[in-house]
């Protein structure tokens, strides 16, 4: 985002600064601590849970971590099935804490630079001109990529008004095939002897499959999102 832009955001300028700056040092300091708070976690059993859970909510709802790193952390500490659980807790926390936070710092002033652009514009409609199942469609959608900014996403749904109920529903419906794949990387990692890599088939090929899954679906939901957007914006630049 060009510091243009963000001096004229105001007060949400620092925010989106934050959003851009932030969770890649957090994920850099998440993944170099690992190996000491995934047996710490998984040592202190329902407790350790809890807390991973009120963590994420909260370092995430505040910019502070990105998508890959905590999903990581939850698979080595808890295993597939009860880090998958308590890592989209977190994320929903996380983006009910972003969302909130968002939404009282932005007041109009995003919509008014978003607005300036077309594809801008045309996003702005196909979030709040159509049903709620629309809305959900779109914020799933917005959701799914890979590579999409997971704090930068909740300050952009946040100033577009979108109503909580499609906003917590469709993060975590767009955010569970990519936390699932880290989850699963995780889960392996955390089960690889790094003394003897020739016995960890296994674990690679889930890891694997599991990337090329979630790079797929992004392209299809990338696709799926710039087709439903561009219909929205002729439907509304023909009304």
């Amino acid at each position: 985002m060009r510091w243009a832009t963000l001096i004229r955001l105001g007060r949400l300028g620092p925010a989106a600064a934050a959003t851009a700056f932030l969770p890649p040092i957090g994920s850099l300091i998440l993944l170099g601590t690992m190996n000491q708070s995934a047996p710490w976690l998984q040592s202190h059993g329902v407790v350790g849970v809890l807390l991973f859970v009120a963590a994420f909510s909260v370092f995430g709802g505040f910019a502070l971590l990105p998508t890959y790193a905590p999903s990581v952390l939850g698979g080595w500490a808890f295993g597939m099935a009860i880090g998958l659980a308590a890592t989209l807790a977190g994320f929903v926390g996380a983006s009910a804490i972003g969302f909130a936070i968002a939404r009282h710092l932005s007041g109009n002033r995003l919509l008014q630079v978003l607005d300036e652009y077309p594809r801008g514009q045309a996003l702005h409609r196909a979030l709040l001109a159509g049903s709620w199942r629309r809305t959900l469609l779109v914020v799933t959608l917005l959701r799914v990529p890979p590579n999409g900014p997971f704090a930068m996403t909740n300050l952009l749904l946040a100033a577009t008004g979108v109503g909580w109920g499609p906003y917590l529903i469709g993060s975590l419906l767009g955010l569970t095939p990519r936390v699932a794949a880290a989850v699963i990387v995780g889960a392996s990692l955390s089960q690889l002897d790094l003394r003897h890599l020739e016995r960890g088939g296994s674990a690679y090929l889930s890891i694997g499959l599991s990337l090329a899954v979630v790079i797929t679906l992004g392209w299809l939901a990338n696709r799926a999102l710039t087709d439903f957007v561009g219909s929205s914006g002729s439907s509304g630049s023909s009304a």
